[in-house]
């Protein structure tokens, strides 16, 4: 992904798919928001330290590696945006 423009469609599509999976395994386990978000955050962070490493090791240019680093943490937060979608319906349901 870091460094493919022409997919970033794709796999936003696979990071929803992804949130919404771990937002059902969440909700079915009857995981609070508060919690789950949490949890994401610092996964989250995990995951900017870990691209940024590699893109050091990599070699890339300083805004290169921005550039690639924005787009991890786009996924990111799509992943995030799934999930959210499932704990609304989850919300909506009850």
């Amino acid at each position: 992904y870091i460094a493919s423009d022409s997919k970033k469609e794709r796999f936003a599509e696979d990071a929803r798919t992804i949130g919404h999976e771990y937002g059902r395994t969440l909700v079915g386990s009857g995981v609070r928001l508060t919690v789950a978000v949490s949890t994401f955050n610092s996964m989250r962070r995990s995951m900017e330290e870990t691209a940024s490493q590699i893109a050091t090791e990599a070699g890339l240019s300083t805004e290169d590696s921005v550039v690639a680093i924005e787009n991890i943490l786009d996924l990111a937060d799509v992943v995030l945006e799934g999930m959210a979608q499932i704990y609304e319906v989850a919300s909506t349901s009850v």
